[in-house]
């Protein structure tokens, strides 16, 4: 009997500029954030190892039947494309089938687990190898009608969400209200000991850099930030692109270099309704879970302002927390702030139990602060990021003799770094002079 023959459909291969390839308009796929970053770490990883399937056009443009994914990444650098010779018709047949003709295929799932065992890839992409095992598993429970094995409690697969059809991760949760866990092994052991507004920088994984001021993206964008921290303590509005454009931002993130992140302080006020709380800190939780599946170590913010009895504000976070950060600026003008922030603070103690707590705008607050703080912690007061602008001008000599640090060696502070409160209560902290 003779060989069956088949037709080969590809007329040539090539390498062709991503910016020539139009998308197919007829591409029926959505691809979700996670996805994009599994893909964009494989491609930094290992480059491309397939083609682009094409359609040649007039003009040397080229119209997208598989890959549409890769060619946004590739933002107009070099691709490899299979240019297909097909009609109409089979190019629909091509977009509607390609992928999900392999999507079928049965899992050997020891096969697979021993295959995993021997990859070294990045932790999304590890991820997304596990999620395919725990969906062929459920699919063929229920293709042989029996019980669906439980997602793994580590980390739930994709789900559909609520904005604007994307499908985003929905991350594991033990609390009522599915506010994702933060992983413990991937929290920073960073401390922060001053804020960067311009100056020159001695040490960079002991900076703080504060997300858009004067200067910040400049100092980031140059790498001068690689090493250290940034922190989002400003105006909510400056800081709300990293929710709505998770992707492009966590790209940014990861071009920063930096030795980790501090979780983002969506304002909690205690006359806010309840549900918008708790969104607040769904978000928060949310993208901080997310940088750390990307390799990022955050550094968990206490929740500013919020009653001290909200389980929701806390939660989430595990116990023996190395560092966590808090901010205290502007709130002295506000006794009943103070109050609440003194509550939060003691309540995050109590119920993370961490080695460090660095106070963004405590240098300004010592005279309040102090004796209000519980005992355990190690407490870190750095300047906010106002007062280190005015300190540079003070230093330059604009604005006379130092107030502020005379104020605070009349508050406590030996030359030895140590404070005592009034009462005598003993505790270290770092970094209070320049």
């Amino acid at each position: 009997m003779a060989k069956k023959k088949y037709r080969v459909r590809i007329k040539e291969t090539k390498l062709v500029s991503a910016k020539d390839i139009l998308a197919n308009a007829e591409n029926w796929r959505m691809h979700s954030s996670a996805q994009r970053v599994v893909v964009n770490d494989l491609l930094n990883t290992v480059g491309f190892v397939d083609y682009l399937k094409v359609i040649a056009l007039p003009g040397g443009k080229y119209r997208c039947v598989d890959g549409h994914m890769r060619q946004e990444i590739a933002d107009g650098a070099e691709v490899p494309v299979a240019i297909l010779d097909l009609t109409p018709e089979e190019e629909r047949l091509v977009l509607a089938t390609l992928d999900s003709s392999g999507a079928m295929a049965d899992t050997n799932k020891m096969a697979l687990e021993s295959l995993l065992d021997k990859v070294k890839t990045t932790d999304s992409v590890r991820q997304m190898l596990k999620d395919n095992l725990r969906k062929a598993e459920r699919i063929s429970a229920d293709f042989l009608n029996t019980e669906a094995q439980p997602p793994d409690p580590e980390f739930a697969p994709g789900v559909k969400m609520w904005a604007e059809d994307q499908e985003q991760l929905l991350f594991s949760a033990d609390n009522q209200w599915g506010i994702p866990d933060w992983k413990l092994d991937m929290l920073s052991t960073q401390v922060p000991t001053q804020t960067w507004a311009g100056e020159d920088i001695v040490n960079v994984e002991k900076t703080l850099f504060v997300h858009e001021s004067a200067g910040t993206k400049k100092a980031l964008r140059e790498g001068r930030g690689s090493g250290g921290v940034l922190c989002y303590y400003t105006f909510d509005g400056k800081f709300e692109k990293i929710w709505s454009d998770q992707l492009t931002y966590l790209e940014e993130l990861r071009e920063y270099k930096l030795g980790s992140v501090v979780t983002p302080d969506f304002s909690i006020y205690p006359h806010m309704p309840v549900a918008q709380q708790i969104w607040q800190q769904f978000r928060a939780h949310w993208l901080g879970r997310y940088w750390q599946e990307a390799g990022i170590k955050i550094i968990p913010s206490v929740p500013c302002e919020t009653n001290d009895h909200c389980d929701y504000a806390f939660c989430g976070v595990p116990k023996h927390v190395p560092v966590c950060m808090v901010e205290v600026r502007g709130i002295k003008r506000r006794k009943w702030a103070a109050d609440y922030q003194l509550k939060s603070i003691a309540r995050a103690v109590k119920d993370w139990l961490p080695e460090t707590v660095v106070i963004f705008g405590g240098k300004e607050h010592i005279d309040w602060l102090w004796t209000g703080l519980p005992k355990g912690p190690t407490y870190v007061p750095i300047e906010s990021w106002t007062e280190s602008r005015e300190f540079i001008r003070r230093k330059h000599g604009w604005r006379g003799q130092d107030e502020f640090m005379k104020n605070l060696h009349e508050k406590g502070v030996k030359s030895n770094g140590e404070i005592r409160s009034p009462q005598g209560q003993k505790g270290s902290v770092g970094a209070l002079t320049h």
